[in-house]
């Protein structure tokens, strides 16, 4: 692989760490600060799992705050043609392997040890046995949420890097839940960028504490659900930010 190619997915995959750091998922190992460096932990990370530079990637990450909230980071390999000295874009084969890679598996021992970590402290977590547990999977009404009797069902969202444009035909496999970015979507640092605002969720109540009571929301400044600063922090469409510029802060609605 080339140099600047290293680079780029060394640096994509850091500050995709930052980014989910910023949006409060529990980035547990020091980040490093240098692409290179990162490559060559991933390198290492590949040969001990007898696996591709992509699948050293693949990791799960817990939300700090929000229970049963986890994020899984991986990769698609390059797609390189020798023949032609170019990249291809990212295939269907590709696609699918990667999502089958993703999904989470609730196997009787997954799903035992997440009943340890949810259930009230009235309950007998810890004699749950594993075939009680397994019976789970297949019970929906086991995952009816935390005020209901059974366990809460975790949210389990997926995140990918890609190093190139996929297909069309490959866009058609991916999950609509699934988020993609380019490698070049994530060269920077977004908020730790000069000319970066804070962007702060907040409610309709605390606006119209400062706009007035009969705002109308809708009447807001528009953010776009895809506008770089809305896919890093992944905001929901409907969702108010205060934008904390020094000059002139102000509040935007995504749309």
């Amino acid at each position: 692989m080339d140099h600047l190619f290293l680079v780029r997915f060394g640096k994509a995959c850091i500050n995709a760490l930052h980014m989910l750091q910023d949006r409060g998922y529990e980035v547990l190992d020091p980040i490093a600060t240098d692409a290179l460096e990162h490559v060559a932990m991933l390198y290492a990370r590949a040969r001990q799992n007898e696996s591709s530079l992509a699948e050293a990637c693949l990791t799960t990450f817990k939300h700090k705050i929000k229970p049963n909230t986890f994020l899984t980071l991986s990769c698609f390999d390059r797609n390189y043609d020798q023949a032609k000295g170019k990249d291809r874009m990212i295939s269907t084969d590709q696609v699918k392997y990667m999502q089958e890679k993703q999904n989470p598996i609730w196997t009787a021992d997954t799903i035992a040890q997440h009943m340890r970590t949810t259930c009230s402290p009235t309950s007998s977590p810890t004699s749950t046995s594993s075939s009680s547990s397994a019976s789970a999977v297949n019970n929906h009404d086991n995952f009816n949420g935390p005020n209901g009797n059974g366990i809460a069902r975790p949210k389990h969202t997926r995140l990918f890097l890609s190093p190139n444009k996929l297909s069309p035909q490959s866009k058609k496999e991916l999950c609509n839940s699934i988020e993609l970015f380019l490698f070049d979507d994530l060269l920077i640092w977004l908020t730790r960028h000069n000319l970066y605002s804070p962007h702060i969720p907040v409610s309709l109540t605390q606006v119209r504490q400062y706009l007035g009571s009969k705002l109308d929301p809708n009447d807001l400044p528009k953010l776009p659900v895809h506008d770089v600063i809305a896919k890093w922090f992944q905001f929901e469409v409907g969702t108010i930010v205060f934008v904390d510029i020094p000059t002139m802060p102000t509040w935007r609605i995504v749309v």
